[in-house]
């Protein structure tokens, strides 16, 4: 498929459009970070991840991390505490990041 590589931002709050920011691989998934509000975490479809500044446009291009997968990442999410993220890729794998081993889904979520 053929990826955007310009990731456009518009503020609702000051109801302007920001400053855009390029990712030359483009995105197939991208979201805000639960922790960070103005981060957004970006994915490739190799794999790669990164982490890019909302608010000036700046993207960070030393990845942020890497999702091994034989074939092209298709979509992701986050967990709202942003403790677990997941990955599904073209051949129907799913990869799983946690910061921890006790890693929590949302406030009522058991440790897994």
């Amino acid at each position: 498929p053929l990826l955007d590589m310009f990731i456009r931002i518009f503020d609702v709050r000051t109801m302007r459009q920001l400053r855009p920011v390029t990712f030359k691989s483009g995105v197939v998934k991208l979201w805000f970070m639960p922790r960070f509000s103005s981060s957004l975490l970006l994915v490739a479809p190799n794999g790669r991840l990164n982490v890019a500044d909302a608010n000036d446009g700046s993207c960070d291009f030393m990845p942020f991390s890497h999702v091994h997968t034989a074939s092209h990442i298709t979509g992701g999410a986050s967990s709202p505490t942003g403790e677990v993220m997941a990955y599904g890729d073209n051949d129907g794998v799913l990869s799983v990041m946690m910061d921890s081993e006790n890693a929590r889904f949302n406030q009522y979520s058991e440790a897994i």
